[in-house]
């Protein structure tokens, strides 16, 4: 079946030529994640370039001044540019003590149309961070990288006879409804940074197969996730289905892999009276990464055990909403919040120097409970080009929390600025990290100890522009 499925994967999907204008403004978005996605992973363009465009002319006429220039239109380059410097405050250290940090990125595209139904598109990722040299490590002992030359996506799309849409390589692709977390996210190997305004994820190496069902609004999409394999018994497969439902979207998808766990997930969202509502939740049998349980003293040398997650079943589920509130005739306020139970968080603070030392430490998913909430000013009164978020994320099981202000400013139509401050509060846990533990040579990695200042502020300042 598998073999079946991913030699179907491989034929031609369409692409009209759009307003480069309205082209540079969605691959900034698509690039930068400064938009929402849908939930099949596309983006806002794929609509146009999946749609009904009238078939290639089966003859290549003679080449003549005018479709040369129409030629050159089949290929796009651009990119986008992220300055950004970070300081972050800590407990017992002055303003010029403060850690410097500036994980800058640049991306470059090729955008290749040769034809109304095939598309191609490929793009680099440069991130660079000049505070880092060469031997520098983090705050739990991983090496840092000054410079690194990253494949973000290079990915092509065709149809086939205009039934089935294909999209081969690696690419883009975000599921689930929660704004910030998404359990049923599970074709992604890393998780989203859930206050970062800028999603730095790169692609995942797929093979897509979308099979749209337009009189119903429906989708069905069947993936084969062939990331970091080296035989095909390797690959896994993912499917996922959208329906529209009166006033509801639902989707189901689910993840096979050999080796890996059974994931199944669900996910929805919809209007009730004025408020804007989602929810989705996923369930897995065993787990992807290491599940501690125990005590840990690292004097008396108690440590924790792994647990034997196989054929044990575990659940994750995120509930939010919001509302859109008008303060003027043309401006409103929204105001939403989300809860997230997460069945193999951990109750409280105790081993996380532990999961910090053996790769276990995965933020925004330790903790069995999670509450947030936001509000969003987007271009108020006379400030069309300004926008303000206020969000706050409270893990409840270690009762640490963490509170963000946002400011972004459009400048001569292409540039912009975004600066933020971010408050560190509560008990002392993963949204305000900090410990301290005494030498101990006979446990490797803290021969000469750890010390985490406590977080208190971090602020940082952004350039962004797209070319």
């Amino acid at each position: 079946m598998r073999i079946l499925l991913l030699t179907l994967l491989m034929v031609t999907v369409p692409a009209f030529a759009q307003d480069k204008s309205e082209r540079d403004a969605e691959r900034e978005a698509e690039m930068f994640g400064g938009a929402e996605e849908p939930a099949d992973g596309s983006s806002a363009r794929d609509d146009a370039i999946f749609g009904d465009a009238p078939m290639a002319p089966a003859a290549t006429p003679v080449p003549t001044p005018s479709l040369l220039e129409q030629a050159d239109d089949h290929l796009d380059v651009g990119g986008n540019l992220l300055l950004r410097t970070n300081l972050g405050w800590r407990e017992d250290e002055s303003f010029d003590e403060a850690p410097l940090s500036a994980p800058s990125l640049f991306d470059a595209y090729l955008d290749v149309r040769p034809t109304d139904r095939v598309r191609g598109f490929g793009q680099l990722r440069l991130a660079y961070d000049y505070t880092v040299k060469e031997g520098d490590t983090d705050l739990f002992g991983r090496e840092r990288v000054p410079f690194e030359i990253l494949l973000d996506q290079a990915w092509l799309k065709f149809d086939l006879g205009r039934v089935a849409y294909v999209t081969v390589g690696k690419q883009r692709i975000r599921w689930g409804t929660g704004r910030f977390w998404n359990p049923t996210d599970f074709v992604n190997q890393r998780t989203r940074d859930s206050l970062d305004f800028v999603d730095t994820r790169t692609g995942v190496d797929l093979l897509k197969l979308h099979f749209p069902f337009e009189a119903l609004g429906w989708n069905l999409y069947l993936l084969g996730v062939l990331g970091g394999i080296e035989s095909l018994e390797q690959s896994g497969v993912a499917a996922r289905a959208e329906f529209v439902i009166g006033e509801m979207e639902l989707a189901l998808s689910t993840l096979v892999r050999k080796d890996a766990p059974l994931k199944v997930g669900g996910d929805a969202s919809f209007g009730l009276w004025l408020f804007d509502l989602r929810a989705e939740g996923t369930f897995q049998r065993g787990l992807d990464g290491k599940y501690y349980k125990g005590e840990l003293d690292f004097e008396e040398g108690v440590f924790p055990e792994e647990v034997d997650t196989e054929g044990e079943w575990y659940f994750r589920g995120v509930a939010g909403g919001d509302i859109s509130i008008k303060y003027s005739d043309q401006d409103s306020v929204v105001v939403g919040g989300e809860y997230f139970f997460n069945q193999v968080g951990y109750d409280d603070a105790e081993l996380y120097p532990f999961l910090a030392l053996n790769g276990a430490f995965t933020p925004f998913y330790l903790g069995r409970h999670y509450v947030a909430g936001y509000a969003l000013l987007q271009g108020p009164w006379t400030w069309d080009e300004a926008s303000f978020t206020v969000s706050t994320i409270a893990n409840l099981s270690d009762r640490s929390v963490v509170s963000r202000f946002d400011f972004a400013l459009v400048m001569l139509n292409y540039v912009t600025v975004n600066t933020f401050v971010a408050a560190h509060w509560g008990q002392v846990g993963e949204m305000r990290l900090g410990l301290e533990i005494d030498p101990l040579p006979f446990v490797p990695g803290l021969e000469d100890g750890l010390v985490v200042p406590t977080q208190l502020v971090d602020a940082g300042v952004a350039l962004r522009v797209a070319f």
